[in-house]
């Protein structure tokens, strides 16, 4: 651990805290109603295997939920008996964060969300394309400038290796694509920051390929930038349309 902090116990504090949260989450919301949402890196293992997460993302339906699972959270963290429960990070995402960007709705979300039991608890986890969209979006995003972000960004290319290379989901690569342009088009109020958002997008990638040495993460880094290269030309052809 070059940097010195006990990953491997943050990921199992991690694990245990996401257990006994969804566990209560079912138990008194339901997860067939959808209502919550698996996201990230453990939705990611629990649909594909890999890399378990230190961190725990989730969608909410709305404000209300979200301040009762924080509140949830708090009393669960006294029951796990580790010295790192402080140092995972739990992020919420609605309706009007990234999704926005992406087109979807939460009854996009909530109908396309699939249902996945992981140590004895059912887990409701954003379709399996929407999350690969997701992980496209946050690799070359993460910014490379720290350990950490050069960390997370490394995840996010082996993440989605392992969504497309599983036997058990499907991915629908066009459907990827059309969210990404959907993201980009809505990042974007000019020509100008567009063209920004592109290069910078496709420097950060270039940067990050050096320090991939697996042929596997090598490949997906390629299927990822021949993707965003598509979406910029398929955006310069309709420029006139969108900005005028």
């Amino acid at each position: 651990m070059p940097d010195g902090i006990n990953r491997e116990e943050i990921t199992l504090a991690s694990e245990k805290l996401l257990l006994m949260l969804f566990d209560f989450l079912d138990e008194h919301y339901g997860a067939k109603e959808r209502d919550y949402l698996l996201l990230g890196g453990w939705a990611v293992y629990i649909y594909a295997g890999g890399e378990r997460s230190e961190d725990i993302d989730i969608y909410v339906s709305n404000k209300e939920l979200e301040d009762t699972i924080r509140a949830t959270i708090e009393e669960i963290k006294p029951k796990i008996r580790s010295n790192h429960i402080e140092e995972i990070s739990i992020d919420f995402f609605n309706s009007e964060s990234v999704f926005k960007y992406m087109g979807l709705d939460h009854s996009d979300l909530r109908n396309t969300a699939k249902i996945v039991e992981y140590g004895g608890v059912r887990f409701p986890i954003v379709d399996p394309t929407i999350l690969v969209a997701m992980k496209f979006i946050s690799a070359p995003g993460r910014g490379l400038g720290t350990q950490r972000g050069i960390r997370k960004s490394i995840k996010d290319i082996n993440d989605i290796f392992y969504l497309m290379e599983s036997d058990t989901i499907h991915v629908n690569i066009p459907r990827v694509k059309r969210y990404l342009k959907k993201y980009i088009l809505g990042k974007s109020k000019t020509y100008i920051e567009f063209e920004e958002l592109i290069e910078n997008t496709l420097e950060t990638l270039d940067d990050l390929s050096s320090f991939l040495y697996d042929e596997d993460q090598r490949e997906t880094l390629n299927l990822v930038r021949e993707k965003y290269l598509e979406v910029r030309d398929e955006i310069k052809n309709i420029k006139q349309f969108v900005w005028g």
